[in-house]
């Protein structure tokens, strides 16, 4: 496991969307241990921290979280990046 820096940030049409998707994130870890260090703004989810998890667990979380997403960009170290679904 390495560290990985992640920042960025993602917007929900309403914070109820917001939530569901940190739930299905929790469902993937088992735990929510890092995204507890995300921050919550309205219907706006903002990250900037470096991660100790593994990157096939990050890429997973974050993919989620984009799905939900109607817009925002989270950009991951090694040059992956997750866009909000906008075809909604």
């Amino acid at each position: 496991m390495q560290a990985i820096r992640v920042r960025g940030s993602f917007g929900y049409a309403t914070t109820h969307a917001l939530d569901t998707a940190l739930t299905l994130a929790r469902h993937q870890l088992g735990d929510d241990r890092w995204l507890r260090s995300f921050e919550r703004i309205g219907a706006t989810l903002r990250v900037d921290v470096t991660l100790p998890v593994d990157r096939d667990v990050a890429i997973g979380v974050l993919e989620t979280l984009a799905d939900a997403a109607t817009y925002g960009v989270v950009e991951m170290d090694g040059g992956d990046w997750f866009s909000a679904n906008c075809n909604d």
